[in-house]
């Protein structure tokens, strides 16, 4: 649960200043919550604590990005249709490889979300892939049968591998750091 009662009374009652206001002090509420996560994975017997990612959809894609930018010890990260917290992106210093998933019809978080973190990859030369939807709305990929909800499955579980099942993952240490070159998904 992303709000507790008071926070819903409060945004149901108030307009768009008082939902920001709530999501900006919400927010590094819930990258400490995930950050708490990875370090509690990474200090698992079973857990190569430099082959960790992390996966968000929507808002949790939005705190997944975040997270990943934030903290070094992820080592890749899948944002479905979400996209960069702007209250973050001045603090953000690297990200490891990041796979962007969104569809083109989406009313809730609109594809320029997608393309807005994907020019903020490209400006520090992030590897990522990503893959817009034709048609496709918010929560696309809820539908087993879906083809775009298959696709976006099967690049899922084939971005973690390649990153994260391999090798050490490459991860942009600095916005000045190495550079690796973007993959285009579509």
């Amino acid at each position: 649960m992303y709000y507790d009662k008071a926070d819903e009374r409060a945004m149901s009652a108030r307009g768009l200043s008082t939902h920001r206001e709530t999501y900006h002090r919400r927010l590094s509420n819930w990258i400490a919550v995930v950050n708490q996560a990875v370090g509690y994975i990474a200090k698992e017997p079973s857990t190569d604590p430099r082959r960790i990612g992390v996966l968000g959809f929507s808002q949790g894609a939005f705190i997944a990005v975040a997270a990943a930018g934030l903290n070094p010890s992820i080592g890749a990260v899948v944002e479905v249709y979400g996209g960069m917290p702007q209250e973050v992106r001045d603090r953000i210093e690297r990200l490891p490889p990041t796979l962007i998933l969104h569809g083109d019809a989406d009313t809730l978080v609109p594809v320029g979300e997608a393309y807005a973190l994907e020019a903020f990859l490209r400006r520090y030369s992030v590897e990522y892939e990503i893959r817009i939807y034709p048609g496709a709305r918010h929560g696309f990929d809820s539908k087993q049968e879906d083809p775009n909800a298959q696709d976006a499955r099967k690049r899922t579980l084939d971005f973690f591998n390649a990153e994260l099942a391999g090798a050490i993952p490459r991860a942009l240490s600095s916005p000045g750091g190495s550079s690796h070159s973007p993959k285009n998904g579509a």
